[in-house]
């Protein structure tokens, strides 16, 4: 089944009221529709199918949609797997958030806020229920208007464990929060609810007419998992602000077998405006320069002065000009054009990523075996250059350290996010029912 930017037949659906513009994109075609919500928000959800395993896949897509002007401020993930034991930090994002379950490795929810956003943890809403409601919710904290809620959810479909009536009362017991609330909110995940068969199955019919009367719409409405037999819309995004000017889309991706979803929209009250700072350099050589500074000032004026708080302010006066010409404040200036990406991310490979996207989305919309085929070898090519790269560039970087231990242990935590951290030692120590104090023993 290939793509169709087309309406479908004359069926009756609740996407006739939301009056939704959303189309398919490849990664690059996204900067074309970016310009108009700069200062806006912009969200972006994908089930990963085990994030840990497609990491690079995932950190390969996220460096083609994201540019030197516009960066997604939230990206949820869903059926993360288990993420305690990998190391997932994303260039340019705080500190990934995730639900996972701990019976199994399967399922969980995260998400990833851009690191000039200030938030809550929501954790009255974030419910989690193993294998029938699965999600993250936070809450953007905002000096101007009103906070905002963000969500991400993954309904569990495996028979026998997943409950859709116990998902569906969840879901809109969380709607009914927000609402009382009076708070806009974005919902975005992998619901496994069919859009599609609104007319034709009565779960999926009362899910959506229960979500509309909670005044949240659905914007995405074409299918973001296609097989070649079936298309179905089961990756949604659901928004209650509809005042507000919105863009959404789907993004063309074979990092899993679901298709990206994104909404940007142009409300921006968590936004901080760029202001420039200013920040002093404590080197050695401004340090020598400071100490030269005293050493060589006369302070023969200073001994002269009996009155002592006029000794004092003569004296500080002395420290703060020395200290001024040595550690001056210098201008900090906000570098757009500083490219946030893996050290290894060439741009050669940003570009065959590009290209590999194209050929994805011309295998899904016309598949045929000719496109098929260049699809899956330029694929097995792509993935074999960059694995050398990825392993080329960390050859070299601890080649060139081979004979500084020190800086070799400082790259290793950089790479398995470790932080340095120093702890003291305790006071007493228990052993065998005595305590010992002496720091020697």
């Amino acid at each position: 089944m290939g793509l169709d930017n087309d309406d479908e037949d004359g069926e009756v659906s609740p996407f006739d009221i939301c009056q939704t513009d959303c189309s398919y994109y490849d990664p690059r075609d996204l900067s074309n529709i970016t310009n108009d919500f700069k200062e806006g928000t912009s969200f972006f959800h994908l089930n990963c199918q085990g994030l840990a395993s497609h990491w690079d896949n995932f950190t390969s897509l996220v460096h083609e949609l994201n540019s030197q002007h516009f960066v997604f401020d939230f990206i949820g993930i869903s059926e993360t797997f288990r993420t305690d034991i990998h190391n997932l930090e994303l260039t340019g994002y705080q500190k990934f958030l995730s639900n996972t379950r701990t019976d199994c490795s399967r399922g969980g929810v995260g998400v990833y806020i851009k690191k000039d956003i200030k938030y809550t943890i929501r954790h009255d809403l974030s419910l989690f229920i193993p294998n029938i409601f699965e999600s993250i919710f936070i809450e953007i904290l905002s000096k101007q208007g009103k906070n905002q809620i963000v969500g991400v959810i993954y309904r569990p479909n495996t028979f026998p464990l997943a409950d859709i009536h116990v998902f569906n009362s969840s879901f809109l017991d969380i709607l009914d929060i927000i609402n009382k609330e009076k708070k806009h909110g974005v919902i975005m995940g992998d619901i496994n609810t069919d859009l599609l068969q609104y007319n034709n199955n009565k779960t999926t019919h009362e899910f959506i007419n229960n979500t509309l009367a909670h005044n949240f719409l659905p914007v995405i409405n074409r299918p973001t998992r296609l097989t070649q037999n079936t298309a179905t819309i089961i990756d949604h995004i659901y928004i209650n602000d509809v005042s507000c000017k919105s863009k959404s889309g789907i993004i063309i991706t074979d990092v899993a077998d679901h298709f990206g979803i994104f909404l940007l929209t142009n409300t921006h009250s968590h936004k901080k405006l760029y202001k420039p700072h200013t920040n002093r350099q404590f080197n050695d050589n401004n340090i020598a320069i400071f100490q030269n500074i005293i050493q060589n000032h006369n302070f023969n004026e200073l001994y002269q002065i009996e009155e002592p708080n006029v000794a004092y302010d003569y004296f500080i006066n002395i420290i703060k000009l020395a200290y001024e010409r040595a550690f001056p404040l210098k201008l900090i200036h906000h570098n757009k054009k500083k490219d946030k990406r893996e050290p290894w991310m060439t741009r050669g490979l940003i570009v065959s990523s590009l290209n590999k996207a194209r050929l994805h989305k011309k295998k899904i919309k016309f598949p045929t075996d000719i496109n098929i085929d260049k699809y899956k070898k330029y694929n097995k090519l792509y993935n074999t250059i960059r694995r050398r790269h990825k392993r080329f560039y960390y050859e070299e970087l601890f080649d060139s350290h081979k004979q500084n231990m020190k800086q070799t242990w400082t790259e290793l935590k950089k790479i398995i996010n470790i932080k340095s951290c120093q702890h003291e030692l305790p006071d007493t120590i228990k052993v065998n029912d005595s305590i010992i104090t002496d720091p020697d023993k």
